[in-house]
């Protein structure tokens, strides 16, 4: 144990928690951004086994879903926090 934590200290010495947050900051789209496109893909090849729409109707379909749903979430969070 005590030689995992010297390794550590030895490669990982120079970090310090706002290089962290730096990081996380500058990487977050893009690690939300291939979590929606590969649950995108995911449900669109789920979806297509059962359905009768395909290919590029079917994405459209899934894209105009998430704006409403999104929209619709938009327009009761503020409800909620004012609320609660």
């Amino acid at each position: 144990m005590s030689d995992l934590i010297e390794e550590s200290y030895r490669r990982f010495g120079h970090l310090n928690n706002q290089h962290i947050d730096n990081l996380r900051l500058r990487f977050r789209l893009r690690v939300v951004q291939n979590i929606e496109d590969h649950t995108m893909k995911n449900i669109l090849r789920s979806v297509a086994e059962v359905s009768h729409i395909k290919g590029k109707e079917l994405q459209d379909l899934y894209m105009l879903f998430k704006v409403r749903a999104f929209g619709s979430v938009q327009l009761i969070l503020p409800k909620l926090i004012l609320t609660t």
